[in-house]
């Protein structure tokens, strides 16, 4: 391959410590003033890793889709995630994730879909029926503990309202254990018995008695009603050696699906409401419109703009390659900020403005290509896309019919956090009042 210079970007610091730390305090600001310094390709040297930073569309397009088998998951990415998911779909490579996604993709269909949404209304309606005018509310708490209650009802037709709160713990202690262990410098092995290790253990565990609660009772009960976990039981690949699914991986599908399939929607969420409640125009639109539903994707789709759950898509280079004119050594890390990205002003006029009619009918085809990608893009965009826009969608105009909120005093500036899912740091307080 030919030599050519390397992109511009800052001093990485020694062993690239300044750089890692730059980042571990302030991810999000970091990655906003690399791109305003140095433009649409980054680079650091940290000590022997190469570290690229994209941030066009035409790149975007280029690893995620047109070259997307030369490029994959990380290695720190796959390490930290397969000690919970195991060898799930977000972890899995190659032939085999080939083989999964095509078992799997009949449970994501809008057929199934269709069927999962009667579910999410009646999880709903069933939750929010305890909620009375002047209560305070914290959103993101709440939401969390509503998307967990339909998770469990979609994936595994399990009742967890009793213990919502203690399932929503458990995912809590394991994201934060996984945000550290992407920082680690020299990973910490999982045999140590540290307080954060042991912690981490027993949530995984509580994970997997759900699971495997699940699983029993689905062999020896079937669901009247078709979930997820019921169709990963019986699904067959019918291109390839038409076996049922090992028990095994069952088991790490279930729990990638459960993990990622309410954290980042409860995310979501609560950056809607809060952008909502921040509008009052918007807000005001959205509760006198007369088609709740269709503007509700609207709201959710400018939300998860504004404030991705998946703000960073790290990738690896298989192999020795070029992108943009630069050499890209095999082994070099790649990272696209979906966060970064969205605020371009070249592709999204008053990027920091809250504007749910960008993703009216007609609008949103007249986007430039790859420059909204807040599920990723290419083959390994996430199998879940369809799932939660409709439950966004669901719960923000189910929730208005019945309620209308007002920010609670003190909530009028909430800083993002990027854990697994970006997250707000304190919470959405909000005062609720039955319409």
């Amino acid at each position: 391959m030919v030599t050519v210079n390397q992109p511009p970007g800052p001093e990485g610091g020694i062993l690239g410590l300044q750089f890692v730390n730059s980042f571990k305090e302030d991810a999000l600001g970091t990655a906003m003033r690399l791109k305003q310094e140095f433009g649409d390709i980054v680079y650091v040297k940290a000590a022997n890793t190469h570290w690229f930073m994209f941030n066009h569309p035409d790149q975007v397009k280029d690893i995620l889709l047109t070259r997307a088998k030369m490029f994959g998951k990380t290695d720190i990415f796959k390490r930290v995630l397969s000690r919970v998911d195991g060898n799930g779909l977000v972890v899995s490579e190659g032939e085999f994730w080939l083989r999964q996604r095509r078992i799997i993709n009949p449970a994501f269909s809008h057929l199934s879909i269709d069927i999962y949404e009667k579910t999410m209304r009646e999880e709903t309606e069933r939750y929010i029926s305890e909620w009375e005018s002047g209560m305070t509310l914290d959103l993101a708490e709440e939401m969390t503990k509503l998307t967990l209650t339909i998770a469990a009802r979609v994936f595994f037709s399990a009742d967890v309202r009793d213990n919502a709160q203690e399932l929503g713990d458990a995912v809590t202690v394991i994201s934060q254990a996984m945000l550290h262990e992407f920082y680690e410098i020299i990973p910490v092995p999982e045999w140590i018995p540290l307080p954060s290790k042991i912690a981490k253990k027993n949530a995984i565990a509580r994970l997997d008695k759900l699971i495997a609660d699940s699983i029993s009772s689905h062999r020896s009960n079937p669901p009247a009603r078709p979930d997820v976990l019921s169709m990963l039981l019986q699904a067959r690949d019918t291109k390839g050696d038409q076996e049922l699914m090992p028990e095994k991986q069952i088991r790490d599908e279930a729990m990638t699906m459960f993990n990622a399939g309410h954290d980042s929607t409860a995310a979501a969420l609560s950056w809607a409401w809060y952008l909502l409640l921040k509008n009052p125009d918007e807000y005001n639109r959205f509760l006198r419109s007369q088609e709740r539903k269709a503007l509700a994707l609207q709201v959710s789709k400018e939300a998860l703009r504004l404030y991705p759950p998946a703000w960073t898509l790290p990738r690896q280079a298989l192999a020795d390659t070029e992108i943009g004119g630069y050499s890209v050594p095999e082994g070099s890390l790649l990272n696209f900020f979906p966060y970064v990205m969205h605020r371009d002003e070249r592709f999204f006029e008053s990027p920091e403005e809250f504007k749910p009619q960008r993703f009216a009918p007609g609008y949103e085809e007249e986007l430039h290509p790859f420059t909204y990608f807040p599920f990723g893009a290419g083959p390994r965009a996430c199998i879940g896309k369809e799932m939660a826009l409709t439950e966004m969608s669901v719960l923000l105009s189910l929730i208005t019919d019945k309620f209308k909120f007002e920010l609670a005093p003190g909530q009028d500036n909430i800083a993002p956090v990027p854990l697994v899912s970006l997250e707000q740091k304190k919470g959405v307080k909000a005062i609720v009042h039955r319409r």
